[in-house]
């Protein structure tokens, strides 16, 4: 009797701590699904408010400064690296270390990272100050003058950069949203008076000023309190871990890039402005994927570490990869048809890049479908893998653009050169990310082909039926409106047959209908 009366607290108290986990979990999921679809909102709302900042200042500065804007933003984006990776080390050190309730060092890791960002980015810029007042008599104005404010930017960038992934290391992702929207609205501001004012100095210098602004925002706001001082043991560490992801995402920035190197090497800034339009739409489209693999990854790393193998994570590659294929093919292609109208309405400037950007825009399909293969190599700690690959598709897009070039097909080879690139880049990763997942040959290369048959199909449908309206004479927004008409009877047996394979139709509307019926107002 008196053991049984003693073990009834502990009994309580048992059941009292298992219910308060119970609650924290679902308050963290909870945290979670908030927190993802504030920023997947955010994003969304930067992303179109930035396009049209990139309309707007294409069109005041036509195709030939628009392609030297460009190719002075392509040499940015490169010295940005000259951090070493220390953001991408802080992205998984301070989570970990927190989690191990080691404040101390995670306040090191942050004086540390913080001050061997300004040291080395310092210096980097520092180098590229020196070559353009080396080569200020052998360069134009107009180039020197974009380089010095280029190291500027650079600078400041990855200042940016740094408070970026430490906040977000601190998972305050309700802040990033407000940061995410008002760094778009301040650059409608400064970019668009500063080039009506000053053309394209103004446009650099305005973004000089939006991230010195957005700086003083990070410091007033997120209250880090950090300090300059380096210890090197952590140090080491950190650029043990970021080097190698340094690296990969040099490649794949030169995967991205390499396009515009060749374009201003062997033809000219006009036709790099043209390609612009390209490139800016590439940079829309590619959103959608990039946010839905985002999103899945830490389920995906949350399923390894809870069944402590990577095989009975397969539903969370599958299922997404089919996903993603099915309703990017239908928004690939919706913004390929409207491509023509829309630069022809809004940027007529730019109309000689049309094809290209169809062709560009297209190839992003294999770009997106490839996002989740990517982290699940990145996941299952294969770096080293992915560098590799990334390197055989650098040198074939490489090779691809110089024997379009020879043959003479410009901006059009170009475009044409880099969709295989994305296409041959996708296929290795899905390859090998499905073969570490231990799926058979057939498998591997059924689910792969399953995942191009919607964009094929569909454009297959498309081409057929633009040669039968343009012999009845439609054109301009009339074929347009044809055409989007086509493709919404095209779209229903791929929605249905989607839906068939994941539910995913379906599980949207009942949640929405869930939603409305909890949410009145709504």
């Amino acid at each position: 009797m008196l053991y049984a009366e003693s073990y009834k607290p502990k009994l309580f108290k048992s059941l009292r701590l298992k219910l308060h986990g119970w609650e924290e979990l679902m308050k963290e999921k909870q945290r979670i699904l908030r927190d993802g679809l504030l920023y997947s909102i955010s994003t969304y709302i930067s992303t179109i408010v930035n396009f049209f900042t990139s309309i707007v200042t294409k069109n005041l500065l036509g195709p030939t400064l628009a392609g030297t804007f460009n190719f002075f933003m392509l040499i940015r984006s490169y010295t940005e690296f000259g951090e070493l990776g220390i953001r991408y080390s802080i992205n998984r050190e301070i989570p970990l270390n927190k989690g191990m309730s080691d404040f101390k060092k995670v306040q090191d890791i942050k004086n540390t990272s913080y001050t061997a960002t300004l040291l080395f980015s310092g210096i980097i810029n520092s180098i590229v100050l020196l070559v353009a007042i080396i080569f200020r008599n052998q360069l134009s104005r107009m180039m020197y003058m974009g380089l010095m404010l280029v190291a500027v930017i650079s600078f400041v960038s990855n200042i940016i950069n740094y408070y970026f992934a430490l906040v977000r290391a601190d998972r305050n992702f309700v802040f990033l949203c407000k940061y995410n929207i008002l760094y778009a609205l301040l650059a409608v501001v400064f970019k668009i008076s500063l080039v009506y004012w000053l053309g394209i100095y103004g446009l650099l210098i305005g973004i000089i000023i939006l991230h010195v602004v957005m700086i003083f925002y990070f410091v007033k706001r997120t209250k880090h309190n950090l300090k300059l001082e380096i210890n090197p043991k952590i140090l080491k560490s950190l650029l043990k871990l970021g080097l190698p992801l340094l690296m990969l995402g040099f490649i794949s920035l030169s995967i991205l890039g390499i396009d515009k190197y060749i374009i201003t090497i062997f033809l000219d800034f006009t036709e790099l402005g043209h390609y612009s339009i390209a490139t800016m739409v590439h940079s829309f489209v590619i959103v959608f994927p990039g946010l839905l693999s985002s999103t899945l990854f830490p389920s995906f790393l949350q399923k390894i570490g809870r069944d402590g193998t990577h095989l009975k994570a397969r539903s969370h590659v599958i299922k997404p990869n089919i996903i993603i294929a099915y309703i990017y093919a239908i928004i690939i292609i919706f913004v390929a048809l409207l491509m023509p109208i829309f630069v022809k309405y809004v940027m007529p400037k730019f109309t000689q890049g049309i094809l290209a950007a169809q062709i560009l825009v297209i190839g992003t399909f294999f770009m997106g479908i490839k996002n989740i293969s990517g982290q699940v190599l990145v996941g299952l700690n294969k770096i080293g893998r992915l560098i590799i690959f990334g390197a055989i598709v650098l040198v074939l897009a490489f090779l691809l653009d110089m024997v379009f070039i020879k043959l003479g097909m410009g901006i059009i080879g170009i475009a044409l050169a880099s969709a295989i690139s994305f296409f041959v880049y996708s296929f290795i990763l899905m390859f090998d990310a499905l073969r570490l997942m231990e799926f058979d040959f057939f498998s591997r290369m059924k689910h792969i082909l399953s995942l191009y048959v919607p964009l094929i199909l569909i454009l297959a449908v498309m081409l057929m039926c633009n040669r039968i309206l343009s012999l009845f004479g439609f054109e301009g927004i009339g074929l347009f409106l044809f055409q989007v008409f086509i493709l919404a009877i095209a779209s229903v047996p791929i929605l249905y047959v989607l839906n068939k394979k994941t539910s995913v139709v379906r599980m949207t509307y009942d949640l929405l209908i869930k939603y409305k019926h909890k949410n009145r107002w709504f």
